[in-house]
């Protein structure tokens, strides 16, 4: 329950960082704690129908790859995944796809 709750409470903290100017919805989404560090990994699909690989450290997005088919997002996303837990990292699903996500334009 408690892992649950920090989980709830990194992606509220964590939402108005968001780095990217464009609307995506999330297909994918994980996040992993070690201690007491979180991380997050996403797959973000575009309005152009692309996607994006989002890895969140420190509350700061960085898009580690994409391309225009899921498999490509979802070979970054697994693999990302696989690391952090073979460090000895715990990663769960955070939620379900539908979460849409719309960022401050500057």
């Amino acid at each position: 329950m408690k892992f649950l709750l920090s989980i709830l409470l990194f992606m509220a903290l964590n939402l108005p960082f968001n780095a990217f100017s464009f609307q995506a919805t999330i297909t994918q989404h994980n996040v992993c704690s070690f201690k007491t560090e979180y991380r997050s990994i996403r797959i973000q699909k575009n309005q152009s129908n692309s996607c994006d690989a989002v890895y969140t450290k420190l509350g700061q997005d960085a898009r580690l790859g994409g391309g225009q088919f899921a498999t490509s997002c979802e070979r970054i996303f697994n693999n990302v995944v696989s690391n952090l837990k073979s460090a000895g990292w715990e990663c769960q699903n955070a939620f379900g796809s539908g979460f849409t996500i719309e960022s401050k334009k500057g």
